[in-house]
């Protein structure tokens, strides 16, 4: 743990900065520095993981507030003004000290504000993207934004399709921080312009194309078998993790040994202190093969760490990115998939959906959803199987000339070829 790297915004990173002022002291404090000014601020209590938290707080409020305004919140002073004609950055800040968002989920939010604002204001800058006014986003603006995005992508209707989705995916994103919850988290902070950014923006329904396999997935496990089993360990247990039970990239880069349910047969995805779940409906057992536990029963007995895969690098969970313990071995396993066939942007992802294509053919679209763990059956339906059972006319001996009659119930069969 002391060789991990906290972000600000985590209250671990405080609890690392408090401290006692002198000998005698008796209650912890803090340094912090904002805006080229550094102050010590007293927390008022003795218990250093509470400091800690209180000092995180103070800060999220200091980022949002100033100084000023932080420190009269700070002593109780109710009278503290709300800022007005709020830039992005200053709606961010307050959002970021408010809001109970997942702040890596914040910063995916941020990152389609920060496109939008600029394409609409022609600032390429981030400093300048930041200082723009909220104002500035009208539901006209964003719509000519959505127009003139796709416009510029669509050189075939392939693209156009492609830049469709594309522009749903950034206002979607960049809405999220505009829900009712959130700004009704923020109003005492800042005055949210009328109406509400986004507001009266429609994401355009745009139907996604559903999965297709273009490969077998019993000659890529044996390709696998052959060639990664004994040479590269860890790709052979990326690799299998993701085509045979289906896991996540970061939820197979975070896996602890604890997960695999020997008696029950299961591999068990919760929350770990190093692993947050995509979602709550994220959490739960995927059953798996036999066969498959004894291989890792043979690993389990090597093992070198608290992580089913190996590697020289430690989680780093405060990450505000996609941070990845063993991402040399992914991209490797990932160049090894498109040689095999596996041809798609994100190919680790692709054996997830052909995980559930086949659990789909066996066992039904039900079994798929819970094995693949969706908070729906929709989400499985309609991008991660594919039906493997075609249902043809059966029509197609007419075209060799043949004429079958197919009896009523209760007649006597008189086809004629």
């Amino acid at each position: 743990m002391k060789n991990i790297k906290f972000n600000k915004t985590d209250a671990r990173y405080w609890m690392r900065k408090v401290s006692f002022h002198t000998r005698d002291s008796r209650t912890y404090s803090v340094h912090i520095q904002h805006d080229n000014q550094r102050r010590r601020i007293g927390l008022k209590t003795t218990d250093k993981e509470q400091a800690g938290a209180l000092a995180l707080e103070f800060y999220l409020k200091l980022r949002a507030l100033g100084w000023e305004e932080a420190l009269r919140w700070w002593k109780g002073d109710s009278t503290a003004a709300k800022k007005s004609d709020v830039t992005i950055a200053e709606y961010l800040e307050a959002v970021t000290a408010k809001s109970p968002i997942y702040p890596k989920t914040i910063q995916s939010y941020v990152k389609a504000l920060r496109k939008i604002a600029g394409d609409i204001t022609g600032e390429t800058e981030r400093e300048k993207r930041d200082a723009i006014r909220l104002r500035t986003l009208t539901a006209e603006k964003i719509e000519a934004w959505r127009i003139e995005f796709i416009r510029r992508k669509a050189t075939d209707p392939l693209k156009e399709k492609s830049a469709r989705i594309s522009a749903n995916a950034f206002i979607g994103r960049a809405r999220s921080l505009f829900s009712s919850e959130t700004v009704a988290r923020v109003h005492d902070i800042v005055e949210i312009p009328e109406p509400v950014p986004f507001s009266g923006v429609k994401v355009e329904y745009v139907r996604v194309p559903r999965y297709r396999s273009t490969f077998d997935m019993a000659t890529l496990l044996e390709s696998a078998r052959e060639e990664l089993a004994t040479s590269k360990p860890e790709q052979f247990k990326i690799f299998l993790l993701g085509a045979l039970a289906g896991l996540r990239r970061n939820e197979i880069d975070k896996l602890p040994w604890t997960a695999f349910r020997w008696k029950e047969g299961v591999i068990r995805v919760e929350a770990t202190r190093f692993f947050r779940p995509k979602s709550r409906d994220s959490e739960g057992d995927v059953l798996v093969d036999p066969e498959l536990l004894e291989i890792f029963r043979g690993y389990y007995a090597k093992r070198r760490s608290e992580f089913v895969i190996e590697s020289d690098f430690s989680p780093n969970p405060s990450a505000l990115y996609d941070h990845y313990r063993c991402e040399r071995e992914i991209k490797d396993l990932t160049d090894w998939l498109r040689s095999k066939g596996v041809v798609s942007k994100t190919p680790l992802h692709t054996l997830r959906k052909e995980f559930g294509s086949q659990i789909n053919a066996r066992y039904g679209l039900t079994a798929a959803q819970e094995q693949l763990r969706h908070a729906n059956v929709g989400v499985t339906a309609a991008h991660y199987v594919e039906n493997k059972h075609r249902s043809v006319l059966g029509f197609g001996h007419l075209l060799k000339g043949e004429r079958t009659i197919v009896p009523m119930d209760g007649e006597a069969d008189h086809s004629t070829a």
